[in-house]
């Protein structure tokens, strides 16, 4: 930039016109703000008349409002994953029962949950009988305590260790070890009872107040929400509400922002009646719902396979040539595959998934259920990546009919409610191996139903029971018995009701001792309730180790029990199945051993399953981005047309790098002119979804635009490297931007002018009918009422941004103070912090950082409004670089 003698502005004073601007006062700004956030953001009760007076705000992650009514607040203000939004929730006016509502359009967002913070601690009181391992030989019984008096222990610990050698069914020894079976920490020990007793206690924090089987459904229109989701709670006037909802985003290509409503409202009224009344309460944040990348996958047709199929994926995070389940990512989606979403043809139906398995930055395995009936049409379903920000929603739950991955140390409740485990059973659980041992339980329960019975649930008329790892592998069941005095047996069996000695279910197995004396065992195997297989009695191998692998499938109406790869029982089964039975035996008050059940799943399935058709080719967002002009003439410091051409080329090195850009240029001498704008700007807006756009020059005001009487002040950029001022045939107009484009601004996004003046509020612009004013407006159809009029500090969350300069622009070869920084670093430093994935304002912070030595943006010379002094400008003036919309834009990298 030339010294301000040396440019006079360019036939405008520019000081002078900054002082012809009027200042905005608060209500001016608060109605800028309002607008922009398109009327939303906002709570009040209806109607208007009876509220206070309010203003929304954001404050930094989060965005609130209130009045006298009430205050409600969100955060995140924009979510770009799946994943929790926290709220804030105050009644100043209305106690009593409550719905909590949210609101959606269509079906791009929709809630799972909602929870209220509730810190509580509950205790359990436990007990057990260490006698079992103080008898058994093969157990080793170690303990500690803190105090003791007489044969009671105080305060301490017991191990247990059981050695653990296992030998499958060909005598084949499969390894040994001494194995802790038991760490359990008691507050009181009779060691006369060999009984310990503890009690556990257990913080909790939130309480589920709603869940997508619970939300009451409603269809009710509201400022465009169609769909609300209802879950009631009791409330007091005047005290603050913690609550967070957990909300699923459809993944699109689209880069818009999505409104959802977070409301209360009285429990008495509908919908409509609360708002009629004025006592319906809401505010509205946004969601983000864009991934960057997708491809369609077919998969073939089988007769009976019908709908809800479970389908195996193996995705490879590389590159490589998509064939039959398997497809490649070519490095574009989480190294951990935690953005991978799934959906129907249609783009927008969620499919349930399960993510088996993962090796960081290789591979994956993915089971996707599938909605369309496969009977006799193929399906068409797509896999989207390609976002950064996204976490795995992962269901094995959803996925699967049923199964248990032991995937946890715990027993799920929803899978084993706590009143159908029955028999005091004593177990852990290996989360890596994915097992469950059973080393106790109460005597004198012989082959009663105890155990652990699941959730009821119903099987289709074919289906499969295997190994929840893999895709057909049998599951395991292992029985371990060392001691001649142990009567035990463990129970696999599919039931239709509850559980009867005489009636084993719909198929089972069990394995049992025969008689403790001899140590032998013997396994049962049969369908429709009855024995139909018996091993006979067998002799232990080895250490006392049985190793089972299982299979149960149903297809064409008959039940096959596999048993080590063997059919075993293939029998005709009408019956319906309701339950999966995980069965203990305990005879009299004989010992018991160990009992292992390793995870499975049911799932559907057919003989002749479903193909794997084509691979579509890789789809992806449509961008551009465009870099002009080296802003040089001969007033410029020494080396400004060299820093200005190294900044420009790394600027599109950094766009190059992302390897997303399919439209991207750096323009400079004479393709800086009007044409080459002109053309390159009306292809992005016909054939492009986001584009960026980076101009160093200068700016141009006064130009007559040809309209008779036209009442608006025009500006436009040049660039002195091209043919130069002062041709006015090479300046590129905000009004012939319009005309080039037909009207329609919509497809730049970001826009940076590194020149003077554009950034001012009287720069910014508008339209009458065709004809246009401003840059900002020309290239973006934006105003100084629908963008944030400080998008660093108030960011609205439109997905739009523009950045330029409200005075004179800096030149990239003044320096910053800082080291040997100048603003070309500045410039290069805030795109290579942009293109890695962070907003516009971390960027800004992180090259202000680097540049200025200062932690952020708003903490440096080019602030608006704060700042602005330029110390080493040859004249020193106020200037400020103003970041107008949405400083949390992401550009696309």
């Amino acid at each position: 930039m030339p010294s301000v003698d040396a440019c006079n502005c360019r036939k405008i004073n520019i000081l002078q016109e900054k002082r012809k601007m009027k200042k905005p006062n608060s209500e001016t700004v608060a109605l800028t703000i309002s607008a922009l956030l398109l009327l939303s953001l906002f709570l009040m009760p209806m109607p208007i008349a009876k509220s206070e007076a309010f203003l929304p705000t954001i404050d930094g992650n989060k965005v609130y409002v209130e009045n006298a009514d009430c205050y409600i607040s969100a955060t995140p203000h924009t979510l770009t994953a799946d994943g929790y939004v926290y709220l804030n929730v105050t009644s100043k006016t209305y106690e009593g029962e409550v719905d909590f509502c949210l609101g959606f359009k269509g079906s791009l967002g929709y809630p799972k949950s909602m929870e209220l913070y509730d810190p509580r601690e509950e205790t359990t009181q436990h007990k057990l009988d260490l006698s079992p391992y103080f008898d058994d030989p093969a157990c080793q019984v170690e303990y500690n305590y803190t105090r003791i008096e007489g044969k009671t222990a105080y305060d301490g610990y017991v191990w247990v260790y059981r050695s653990t050698g296992i030998v499958n069914e060909k005598n084949q020894t499969l390894g040994s070890d001494l194995d802790r079976v038991l760490l359990q920490h008691y507050d009181v020990a009779d060691f006369d009872a060999q009984m310990v007793y503890w009690n556990t206690t257990q913080t909790l924090y939130w309480r589920e107040i709603g869940n997508e089987v619970e939300f009451e459904k409603r269809s009710f229109n509201f400022q465009g929400m169609d769909t609300w989701y209802l879950s009631n709670a009791a409330i007091q006037k005047n005290r603050n509400y913690y609550l967070r909802m957990w909300l699923t985003i459809v993944p699109t290509f689209s880069r818009d922002i999505h409104e959802f409503f977070v409301a209360f409202k009285p429990r008495g009224e509908t919908l409509e009646q609360a708002v009629a009344s004025g006592r319906f309460c809401y505010l509205d944040p946004w969601y983000s719902s864009s991934w960057s990348y997708r491809k369609s996958h077919v998969i073939e047709n089988a007769a009976g396979a019908g709908t809800n199929y479970q389908i195996r994926l193996l995705v490879y995070y590389g590159s490589g040539s998509d064939y039959g389940g398997v497809v490649y990512l070519g490095g574009k989606c989480r190294s951990d595959f935690g953005d991978i979403r799934f959906t129907d043809n249609d783009g927008n139906t969620l499919l349930d998934y399960w993510r088996e398995s993962y090796t960081a930055s290789s591979s994956a395995v993915f089971w996707v259920e599938i909605k369309d009936d496969l009977s006799v049409t193929d399906a068409i379903f797509y896999i989207y990546y390609g976002n950064a920000g996204a976490g795995t929603t992962s269901n094995f739950d959803a996925t699967f009919i049923f199964g248990e991955p032991f995937d946890s140390d715990t027993l799920s409740t929803s899978r084993w409610p706590t009143a159908y485990r029955t028999g005091n059973p004593t177990y852990w659980i290996d989360s890596t191996y994915h097992f469950i041992d059973v080393y106790n339980m109460d005597a004198n329960n012989w082959w009663n139903g105890r155990g652990f019975r699941s959730k009821s649930f119903t099987l289709p008329d074919s289906w499969l029971i295997e190994s929840a790892y893999g895709m057909y592998q049998p599951f395991w069941m292992v029985h371990y018995t060392e001691t001649a005095s142990e009567i035990f047996g463990g129970l696999f069996n599919i039931e239709h009701s509850d559980y009867s000695p005489s009636d084993y279910g719909v198929a089972h197995l069990s394995l049992r001792d025969h008689w403790a004396a001899n140590k032998n065992w013997l396994y049962y195997a049969g369908v429709g309730g009855n024995v139909d297989y018996d091993s006979g009695e067998q002799s232990y191998p080895g250490t006392g180790y049985v190793l089972k692998t299982l299979q149960f499938e149903k297809t064409n109406g008959y039940v096959k029990v596999k048993i080590d790869g063997t059919t075993r029982v293939n029998e005709y089964n009408s019956e319906s199945a309701y339950y999966v039975h995980l069965g203990i035996a305990r005879y009299s008050t004989y010992p018991f051993g160990l009992e292992r059940f390793y995870a499975f799943r049911i799932r559907k399935f057919v003989a002749d399953e479903p193909d794997h058709g084509s691979w579509g080719s890789e789809e992806t967002r449509n961008l551009a981005s465009l870099i002009w002009g080296t802003g040089y003439y001969d007033g410029f410091p020494d080396g400004e047309l060299q820093e200005s051409q190294a900044v420009c080329a790394s600027i599109y090195n950094y766009f190059y790098n992302t390897n997303r850009y399919n439209k991207l240029n750096n323009y400079y001498g004479v393709a800086t002119q009007p044409y080459c704008f002109y053309n390159n700007i009306s292809y992005c807006e016909v054939n492009k979804e986001f584009a960026t756009l980076f101009y160093k020059g200068h700016v141009i005001s006064g130009i007559d635009c040809g309209v008779p009487a036209c009442q608006f002040d025009h500006y436009g950029v040049y660039d002195w490297e091209g043919t130069g001022w002062p041709d006015p045939g090479n300046y590129i107009m905000d009004y012939q931007i319009y005309s080039a484009t037909g009207g329609s601004t919509e497809k730049f996004d970001f826009v940076f002018l590194w020149a003077c003046a554009h950034g001012g509020n009287n720069f910014i612009g508008g339209h009458s009918g065709s004809h246009s004013w401003g840059m900002c407006h020309s290239l973006m159809g934006e105003t100084n009422t629908t963008l944030s009029a400080n998008g660093y500090a108030d960011p609205d969350g439109s997905g739009r941004c523009f950045i330029s300069f409200d005075g004179i622009s800096i030149n990239f070869k003044n320096v910053t103070r800082y080291n040997s920084y100048n603003y070309g670093d500045f410039a290069e430093k805030f795109y290579y912090y942009a293109l890695q994935g962070y907003s516009i304002n971390y960027a800004l912070d992180r090259a202000t950082a680097d540049t200025h030595g200062v932690s952020y943006y708003s903490q440096c010379q080019l602030y608006y409004p704060t700042q602005g002094y330029w110390m080493d400008y040859p004249t020193s003036i106020y200037s400020y670089m103003r970041v107008w919309g949405d400083g949390n834009l992401v550009i696309p990298c």
